[in-house]
């Protein structure tokens, strides 16, 4: 999942693990406790944090990033990560521009991440 662009699917995942749809929901659920669909858009969020965090002052945006990692519902976007990560996606960028240019960003929010 190198590209945020490229769009996964469950049959993507069937076909390149030679298993059907009910084996792969199984084996996820089993190994990681998630659906594989999930699995992803959790993955993906983590992916649209670091970007945010590696960001430098500059033109990166949360819709930037978002759109970057297959998010396009704003609302539904903003609602995960905050459940995931316990704040907004905004407030992770501002704490990230806050930071001098020399510093190391900032440190992650007191709430422990999604996964």
């Amino acid at each position: 999942m190198a590209q945020g662009s490229a769009r996964l699917y469950i049959t993507d995942l069937c076909r390149i693990t030679g298993v059907s749809e009910r084996t792969l929901e199984y084996a996820f659920k089993e190994v990681i406790g998630l659906a594989p669909m999930a699995y992803l858009a959790r993955l993906r969020l983590h992916r649209v944090r670091q970007a945010l965090l590696a960001a430098t002052n500059g033109p990166t945006t949360v819709a930037a990033a978002a759109l970057e990692w297959g998010f396009w519902h704003f609302g539904e976007f903003s609602r995960a990560y905050k459940e995931c990560f316990g704040e907004l996606p905004s407030e992770t960028l501002r704490r990230r521009d806050d930071q001098p240019p020399d510093r190391e960003p900032a440190s992650e929010p007191r709430q422990p991440p999604c996964c």
